[in-house]
């Protein structure tokens, strides 16, 4: 389940930055044309870089969930041994540490 969540944040986070991307190559070359003066440019073209910069926000929180999302995988794939206390892997069987039978919820 959580990695259908993170390919789709993945999906969200790449298809906002290319399209950031886009319109911030589009603003570029009209900037240029307006002879790099930001006010003779015309009012739909700053709707487009406002437009831009939350594009770029919301591909920025994507990663950042995409983030919490795998450091939450991360720490649900830890375990602790009942014999040493240290932690380990969730896929081990045996701790590493002192060889204990490591027990797995399932």
């Amino acid at each position: 389940m959580a990695k259908d969540i993170v390919k789709k944040y993945t999906l969200i986070a790449w298809v906002l930055a290319s399209v950031s991307l886009l319109l911030l190559a589009g603003f570029i070359v009209l900037f240029a044309v307006a002879k790099w003066h930001l006010f003779a440019m015309r009012p739909f073209w700053l709707g487009c870089l406002f437009l831009m910069l939350g594009g770029l926000g919301l591909a920025t929180s994507c990663v950042l969930g995409y983030v919490a999302i795998l450091k939450r995988e991360e720490r649900a794939s830890v375990v602790v041994c009942a014999a040493c206390g240290k932690e380990t892997s969730y896929d081990n069987a045996f701790c590493p540490h002192c060889g204990a039978s490591l027990e797995t919820k399932e």
